[in-house]
């Protein structure tokens, strides 16, 4: 039986070229047709045909010199090269070793005149379509994207339909996509969500051992909640949608508070460290922690400073008597629509960046399509591919941040966004601890405990300076309800 290679390549430039897995279906299909064995398959992906260090070919071409095969096919012959003089040397070594050349689209390429007058025709197309690829840059592409077809892409998650160009979900990675936002939400790290997919033996399209790199990426792509994204051009519904919006959302806040609180955590995980203060000796109090016999682990805040009083209070007493008092606090609606007018005081006299922003990425599209039109008059792409994509990028990031700040500034001008924001906050942190650390930075100044009560000191209102005696603590009152005292005492338990 006649042994056959394949040989598949895709330009991460080339919006147009038919995916891997698309020209490796006809290939399959033509060998079986002629009844071969496909023995050999070899690939390049996001790599140009100029180039003549493509990794897969260079190992394609090695080893049908070594006899591996008998037949080399590849869908069409820009596949196997698009600089004429290397795709004649090439073919003749392959043709000295006694390897046919097969093309689906094309036919066979014959060791005779006819044959290379033939081939060298297709070559020199192929050569044309590489140096006239920013025709495609401004064209083609944008029409794909415009479609949301995949142009040649792959994306973990996700197959490509051959009949439509466009992604459908992936029955085995689209399982695996939806298993890492879940667990991420539900308190896991990176580095367990990463054990748990070798666990299940997933790989990255590359075949790798998924990173935390690798999974910080997944975490925050657009796609999987539906947004098609290519070539400066977004589509909300373009793709179909592995995690549901809120959800991709809820994942991208957790991600975003955690980088923020990285460097705390590391140094101490209670939430109230530097708030926290001994009633007794007005000192800070710390966190510290105990075993007790049966290897259980207690938490406390406690006053351990030399010459201190060594006053310890158990840490979840504290925090949960804090966190009632703010959502008390919280809760209340006079309070609501002072710290909404407090946000609209605050947007009206905040600095905007927006037009700036927008005024850099028109400049940087400018300075795109300058050298995407620089390349249709004859520069090579090569020297340009980097700065049209960080151009790109920089485009992208200044659009980001121009929205998200003005979506910030619709919320604070309008107070009933401002009391529905707050309100809609609040309904999280019953279930969220990690939602509680941006309430109690904002809102709560200082506390002090002992191990009876706790006295909560709010950061609302102009007056901050309460100007009172460590010994006046104990003569503060309790308030029922909570109203918007910015001063209040509570039982931290009772026995």
């Amino acid at each position: 039986m006649t042994t056959a290679a394949a040989y598949a390549r895709f330009s991460s430039d080339a919006q147009r070229d038919e995916s891997i897995e698309i020209q490796l279906r006809e290939i399959g299909r033509l060998c079986d047709r002629e009844g071969w064995d496909l023995a050999q398959t070899y690939t390049d992906y996001a790599i140009s045909g100029t180039r003549e260090d493509r990794p897969g070919f260079l190992r394609c071409v090695a080893d049908a010199e070594r006899g591996l095969f008998d037949v080399l096919v590849v869908y069409k012959m820009d596949r196997f090269a698009r600089n004429v003089s290397y795709a004649q040397e090439t073919k003749r070594r392959l043709f000295a070793a006694g390897v046919r050349i097969v093309s689906v689209r094309e036919g066979e390429q014959t060791d005779t005149p006819d044959g290379f007058l033939t081939g060298g025709i297709s070559d020199l197309f192929a050569e044309y379509y590489s140096r006239n690829l920013s025709v495609l840059v401004r064209g083609g592409i944008a029409q794909s994207a415009r479609e949301c077809k995949a142009a040649g892409r792959r994306m973990f998650g996700y197959a490509v339909d051959p009949e439509t160009d466009r992604f459908v979900p992936d029955p085995v990675q689209a399982p695996q996509v939806r298993g890492m936002y879940d667990r991420y939400r539900s308190g896991e790290t990176m580095e367990e969500i990463a054990a748990w997919l070798a666990s299940e033996g997933a790989r990255t399209l590359r075949g790798n051992l998924w990173s935390v790199t690798a999974i910080g990426n997944a975490l925050r792509n657009p796609a999987y909640k539906g947004v098609y994204a290519y070539a400066g051009t977004e589509v909300e519904g373009g793709m179909p949608a592995i995690v549901p919006e809120e959800e991709w959302d809820e994942v991208e806040e957790i991600r975003l508070r955690r980088k923020n609180s990285k460097r705390r955590r590391r140094v101490n995980d209670y939430l109230l460290t530097e708030k926290v203060y001994c009633a007794r000796c007005g000192k800070p109090m710390c966190g510290t922690a105990g075993t007790g016999r049966s290897g259980r682990k207690y938490t406390y805040y406690g006053c351990m400073h030399r010459g201190g009083c060594r006053v310890r209070v158990p840490s979840d007493a504290v925090e949960q008597t804090v966190l009632a008092a703010l959502t008390d606090m919280l809760s209340d609606p006079g309070t609501v629509d002072a710290i909404a007018a407090d946000m609209l005081e605050l947007a009206q006299g905040r600095v905007r960046h927006a037009p700036e922003w927008r005024s850099e990425a028109t400049e940087s599209r400018r300075r795109r399509d300058r050298l995407v039109a620089a390349v249709a008059d004859g520069l090579p792409v090569d020297s340009v591919r980097d700065q049209i994509v960080g151009l790109e990028e920089r485009i992208r990031e200044l659009e980001a941040l121009a929205d998200a700040e003005e979506a910030e500034a619709e919320t604070m001008l309008d107070p009933d966004r401002a009391r529905g924001f707050i309100e809609g906050y609040m309904s999280l942190i019953a279930n969220r601890k990690d939602y509680a650390r941006p309430l109690v930075d904002t809102f709560v100044d200082r506390i002090y405990v002992d191990p009876e009560s706790a006295v909560v000191f709010f950061a609302i209102g102009e007056e901050r300076d309460w100007g009172f005696d460590i010994s006046e603590l104990g003569s503060i009152k309790k308030s029922e309800p909570a109203g918007r005292l910015q001063v209040r005492s509570y039982d931290l338990w009772s026995g």
